[in-house]
């Protein structure tokens, strides 16, 4: 089963979309959660920060840290403790990202057994990819809401980068299964292989 098989390339796939994701702002502008438009500005929400351009702005973005001041990075807009302390958990998006690259490289080099301990290994990256999902879709909701809801000449939308960690999800979620599937009937292949050679 050594090389790229459907589950290994599942693995890779996602393990690229969560390394694009965990690449939003501060550290590449564009490729944010959520977009908050206003006055010509645009904010642009990431894991670590977030960067603002506009008419005369050019990528100015905040720091990279683990968690971040939402009242500090889009305005005072009165955002509780409990949902700036929850971007902490951002942190989990790289964190998903290497376990699903570990579970893609065991697929790629090992051998029957070996897909069994990397469909154990994309279980975990895919229980890390959704409670990354769950975090992001719960506090960036929630501020799209409230900007929408009351910030008038204001509006949020969601950008890119949500939408590829929704996307890993699912192909992790897929790829346990499918390696799980390749063990077995690799297994079942060498089998036949053994009793041909042996009548051979």
């Amino acid at each position: 089963m050594l090389g790229f098989t459907i589950g290994s390339f599942f693995l890779f796939a996602a393990t690229i979309l969560l390394l694009v994701a965990s690449l939003s702002p501060p550290t590449v502008a564009k490729l944010g959660f959520l977009n908050y438009h206003s006055a010509g500005t645009v904010v642009r929400l990431g894991i670590f920060g977030a960067c603002r351009t506009g008419e005369g702005i050019s990528n100015q973005c905040t720091a990279r840290s683990v968690g971040y001041n939402l009242n500090y990075v889009i305005g005072n807009f009165d955002f509780s403790n409990g949902m700036s302390n929850a971007t902490r958990a951002f942190v989990l998006h790289p964190v998903a990202c290497g376990v699903s690259f570990i579970g893609f490289l065991i697929a790629f080099f090992s051998d029957r057994f070996g897909l069994i301990f990397s469909s154990l290994i994309t279980f975990v990256a895919f229980v890390l990819s959704l409670i990354c999902m769950a975090v992001d879709f719960a506090v960036f909701a929630y501020v799209r809401r409230h900007i929408n809801n009351n910030v008038q000449g204001g509006s949020a939308n969601w950008a890119a980068s949500i939408w590829l960690v929704l996307a890993a999800t699912i192909l992790l979620f897929l790829a346990q299964f499918i390696v799980l599937f390749e063990c077995c009937c690799g297994g079942g292949k060498k089998k036949k292989q053994a009793r041909t050679k042996e009548v051979a």
